[in-house]
């Protein structure tokens, strides 16, 4: 190919991909300098969002103590609700026993006083 089939139109760059080679690696030349302070903001990032990802795991850690406890005092108030629940069944079934036993007996004194 010829350079005049390679021309790309841009003014700030040249027309010729020559030029802008020579853009690329003049730029590349900035970047190379920029390396150790672009490595070091980098680095600092790393080290940041590491800190936050231990703190997540720290947190998580906990949550998941926390889960565990409430599942073991919903179980245990279960437990406790069951109990409760047979118990009160226990008096309502005396409740209407009681009531059962006073009728029949006020329905045998009516009728043996006749």
């Amino acid at each position: 190919m010829d350079s005049c089939a390679q021309r790309v139109a841009c003014p700030s760059r040249g027309f010729c991909n020559r030029l802008l080679g020579f853009y690329n690696q003049e730029k590349s030349i900035d970047m190379t300098a920029a390396q150790p302070d672009r490595l070091d903001r980098l680095e600092a990032l790393a080290e940041k969002n590491l800190i936050a990802i231990e703190k997540n795991s720290i947190a998580i850690d906990k949550l998941t103590k926390d889960i565990e406890t409430q599942r073991e005092e919903s179980k245990d108030l279960g437990s406790r609700f069951g109990y409760y629940q047979q118990s009160m069944q226990s008096v309502i079934n005396l409740a209407f026993s009681l009531i059962a036993s006073a009728t029949i007996s006020v329905f045998i004194t009516v009728v043996l006083k006749r």
